[in-house]
């Protein structure tokens, strides 16, 4: 495998979640499927995934690798689920969604820190 040697960190799940999804979108193309179009609405730039996100979340008592992995997922598809709104209306469904998954992390973490 081309990356093999690599020595990716718990924050770098989002990189090996983009990598299983364009493997199953390069599968999907050889079995004849169509893919999915990133220009989701004309004349609007081209989504991309990458962002500058930063949760203010209360370490958990649980497995953090865990945890790190399933925030990741969350955030992806997010953006994912955002696709078919203008990139205005996008940015800030995704950011509310941000605002209220913090919330509901730290409120979690602060009834399960209370034992």
């Amino acid at each position: 495998s081309k990356h093999k040697n690599e020595h990716l960190m718990p924050t770098d799940e989002g990189i090996s979640l983009y990598r299983r999804q364009i493997k199953k979108l390069i599968k999907k193309l050889e079995s004849g499927n169509k893919l999915p179009q990133p220009q989701q609405i004309s004349k609007e730039a081209v989504r991309t995934y990458g962002q500058d996100t930063v949760l203010r979340i209360p370490k958990q008592d649980n497995d953090d690798r865990k945890f790190i992995k399933s925030i990741g997922r969350q955030v992806l598809q997010m953006q994912f689920d955002t696709e078919r709104f203008d990139l205005k209306d996008r940015d800030k469904i995704v950011m509310d969604n941000l605002k209220a998954l913090e919330r509901e992390l730290s409120t979690k973490s602060s009834y399960g820190n209370n034992k």
